[in-house]
Order: structure tokens, then sequence, then C-alpha cells
């Protein structure tokens, strides 16, 4: 299973890298030690009525946990000091393309079907299911430095969650596109907020 390519990675606190793939597979890589392989471990299989498993995206935890969102319409949150899963966080209909951690601990997830899960990571409860997009994915999901949130889909438009129950619509994909390449995506938004 050496030939899966990365689909995600996500660095923690340790400058250990965290990766994951096609295959339903988490590495664990040292990169200040020239990219040594750590670990390597099966996180997610294969969904009834799909192909292969993918895990799209990873998150780390303040204590360096990490949560995994796939393919199989599952998140999991792993201890990678053994590999253990400590939560299969089940709910998601369809598959799960983004996983972000809130500032409070929580996590929330973004699916196939643009719906959003809000997850207590301390025991894997869905504590929040908001239909953020009706008819579109959400395909983006990362936080402000604020605790807000920020969703996008292949509707064209960033929604920043005040918190779980407001959203503020900024439709910002046109203006994004036409900025010039040396602008990062940061700027972009802090000019729209």
């Amino acid at each position: 299973q050496e030939d899966w390519w990365v689909q995600c990675a996500a660095v923690m606190s340790d400058d250990r890298v965290v990766t994951g793939s096609f295959g339903g597979i988490l590495q664990l890589w040292d990169v200040v030690d020239e990219g040594r392989l750590l670990k390597t471990w099966v996180g997610h299989t294969v969904a009834r009525g799909t192909p292969e498993c993918c895990i799209n995206n990873v998150a780390v935890l303040p204590d360096d946990r990490i949560i995994s969102a796939s393919s199989d319409n599952t998140l999991k949150v792993w201890d990678t000091t053994d590999g253990r899963c400590l939560h299969h966080l089940n709910g998601h209909e369809h598959l799960v393309y983004n996983v972000a951690v809130l500032l409070d601990g929580r996590a929330v997830s973004g699916d196939y079907d643009g719906k959003l899960k809000v997850w207590d990571l301390t025991d894997g409860r869905c504590l929040q299911t908001i239909v953020a997009s009706t008819g579109y994915e959400i395909r983006a999901v990362t936080t402000l430095p604020d605790g807000r949130f920020i969703t996008g889909g292949n509707e064209s438009t960033l929604k920043i969650w005040d918190d779980c129950h407001r959203r503020r619509e900024q439709r910002m994909a046109l203006q994004v596109a036409r900025q010039k390449a040396s602008d990062d995506v940061a700027t972009i938004i802090r000019r729209f907020l």
C-alpha cells in the first residue's frame, strides 16, 4: 500500500506530521529527522457502495490527538502514541470532506450533502447537525483566530459562522479568483470581514 497518494496533512505541536491517504491509511512522520516514517495504521475502511476509502482531512487537537474525516462517512479520534481509535464519530450520511477543531475543543465537520456536524471530542457525541448548504457540498472548514469558523463548497460562497447557530454569508469566490497570485487567501478574507 505504499503507492497510496497523500490526500491531506496536518502539523502537530512537536513538528511531527500526520498524513491521510487513499486506502484509509494514516501515517505519522518525523519531518525534522529527514522525513522518517514513525507509524502507519489503517484509519478507515471502505463504505458500502464505494470502490475505495479515502481519508479526506486530518486535524490536530491541542493535546496532539488527531481527528480524521473520511469517505466512509465517519470521523475518528486517534491517540497518536499507540494508534488507538478513541472515538468513532458516526452520524454523517455521506462522505465527510473536512474537519476543523474549534477553540473550545469541539470539532466541526462538513459533508457531501451540505451538512455540518458539531462534535464533543471528550465522548464522541454529535452535539448538533446544521444544514449549511442545500444541494451543495461542504468542501472546506477552517477556524479563525477569534473562534469563528468558515465553510465553503461548490456553491461559490464562503460562510463565516459566528457560532453554531448564526452565520454571515460572503460571496467571495469571484473576488478571490480575481486577486493576484501574490495575495494569500487569509489576506483576501480579511478584506471582507
